[in-house]
């Protein structure tokens, strides 16, 4: 698997396997707590159409590598692998999804940027 191979990985999904949920969902945007950094109000997005993440309260984002790299504190070549052995064992396999009008509220968090 390459950089570019990687970066098509689900990113709603890849957070699933590592066990993280969003607090709201709005079409294709889901919100959680970042995953980089303590927070108490959601800030951390993801659109899933556009595979893409943005925190923020960061103030900055990317793309699944760009994200595994902080998340790991590792290079690229390391995430590559992580990345490659997820999608090696989870084939086929997608989060739950769940379904909404207009969004959805998950838990206590309200995401401030919807």
């Amino acid at each position: 698997m390459n950089c570019a191979e990687a970066n098509k990985v689900d990113l709603v999904d890849y957070l699933y396997s590592l066990g993280f949920t969003p607090n709201k969902i709005s079409g294709n945007d889901y919100c959680y707590l970042s995953l980089l950094r303590d927070e108490r109000t959601a800030s951390f997005k993801i659109n899933r159409n556009k595979n893409v993440w943005y925190d923020h309260g960061a103030g900055n984002g990317g793309k699944l590598i760009d994200f595994a790299t902080q998340y790991f504190n590792c290079d690229v070549q390391s995430v590559v692998l992580k990345i490659s052995a997820y999608a090696s064992t989870n084939t086929g396999k997608l989060s739950p999804k769940i379904i909404s009008n207009n969004s959805t509220t998950l838990g206590h968090q309200q995401c401030r940027y919807f």
